[in-house]
């Protein structure tokens, strides 16, 4: 059941025209800040490393690139995740599912692994991009390395896939129980502009690696990693988990689990809703019931086998066609000529009983008249 989801969740999103544009839109900011590093452009320029000896397209250099496209890219995560626990009370349709034959596990689960999946799948447009900024003709070769394909994926290991878990995590938690949309857009937004103010404020901390922990990117720990690195390093050596970065990726990816896990066990699988309303609502129904003393209800068990719904079938598909070609035994209705009551009566209501009789199967209708005026009166 758990592949069935995802497989559903991921041909949702391969035909949502969102998802392409979500593609295109990073591929192309991507490239032009690539061509900018490169010198495409005389009125801009990116310069990474230190006095611009670093190549534009040398791991450290993609390694910043991609982190920070990534960055930018929390909106969208937000977007998705939120999206992937939201759409079914959106849609009112949870109830359908929470009756299901579907486990918790497997329900969460498959809309979050399909979340992720796609989330990648729209962040390797970064890479696209940049790779496809450094072939241009326009661009100055000299500012330019050679192309090493493990520098594009190195940092997806590093940096993207980490916080992508991270924040997917908080976001589809933030979600799925409290079952609204706009906390997560709100969070997102907030999370973003508090994470670049915290950038500036943390190089007053004195301790580095408690600083480096505290960075849920893990941008400050991979400066942590680089700060000693001479120009030919940089050019050359790729950015591994190691050291305060290696830390801080165990740190916050063992927050995503934890995040997940709490939303499993407080996420409730039921229709009903939860809460001081939902109690408030409750007494209210039930103040004027009244129990039946010593009537326990009996245990009710689901099948959801294929016998089962081929039964279904069958009864339904007979009383359907008995119902909808049968004749009426017009013996049986009863107070069908409406119009010799008094005219006079104000509006209510009557109603009538047909009973149908084939094969020993009774259908029973009920069906509510009105009356009204007559029109001569």
């Amino acid at each position: 059941m758990l592949t069935t989801i995802v497989r559903f969740e991921l041909g949702r999103h391969f035909r949502s025209i969102s998802t392409y544009v979500y593609f295109v839109l990073l591929a192309g900011i991507a490239f032009l800040l690539m061509s900018a590093a490169a010198g495409a452009f005389a009125s801009a320029s990116v310069v990474t490393g230190v006095g611009g000896k670093v190549m534009a397209n040398s791991p450290y250099s993609l390694a910043g690139f991609i982190s920070l496209l990534s960055y930018f890219g929390l909106l969208i995560i937000s977007a998705i995740t939120g999206k992937a626990a939201f759409q079914d009370f959106e849609h009112n349709i949870h109830s359908f599912f929470f009756t299901a034959p579907i486990s918790k596990a497997a329900y969460l689960g498959g809309r979050f692994l399909a979340s992720l999946v796609i989330l990648l799948a729209i962040f390797s447009s970064i890479a696209f991009g940049l790779a496809l900024a450094t072939v241009m003709p326009f661009v100055d070769k000299l500012q330019l390395g050679p192309n090493h394909p493990w520098a594009y994926v190195q940092p997806f290991l590093v940096s993207v896939i980490p916080n992508t878990l991270v924040m997917g995590a908080l976001f589809f938690s933030l979600a799925a129980l409290s079952r609204r949309i706009l906390p997560v857009y709100m969070t997102s937004v907030i999370l973003l502009i508090g994470y670049l103010i915290a950038l500036s404020l943390t190089t007053k901390i004195e301790e580095k690696f408690v600083a480096a922990l505290l960075d849920p990117f893990g941008q400050i720990a991979m400066d942590r990693v680089t700060e000693y690195w001479t120009v030919s390093e940089k050019n050359a050596r790729m950015i591994g988990l190691e050291g305060a970065l290696l830390w801080n990726r165990a740190l916050w990816v063992g927050v995503a689990a934890a995040l997940l896990g709490f939303t499993y066990v407080k996420f409730k699988f039921v229709y009903a809703l939860e809460g001081r309303r939902a109690r408030k609502k409750a007494v209210e129904a039930t103040a004027g019931e009244v129990k039946a003393p010593g009537f326990v209800l009996p245990k009710t068990v689901r099948v959801f086998s294929a016998g089962a719904s081929l039964r279904s079938l069958a009864r339904l598909s007979r009383l359907g066609f008995i119902e909808t070609v049968g004749p009426y035994d017009r013996r049986y209705l009863r107070h069908t000529d409406l119009s010799s009551h008094v005219p006079d009566g104000r509006a209510g209501g009557r109603f009538v009983l047909a009973l149908h009789s084939d094969h020993h199967h009774v259908l029973l209708r009920r069906a509510r008249m009105a009356r009204s005026r007559r029109p001569d009166e």
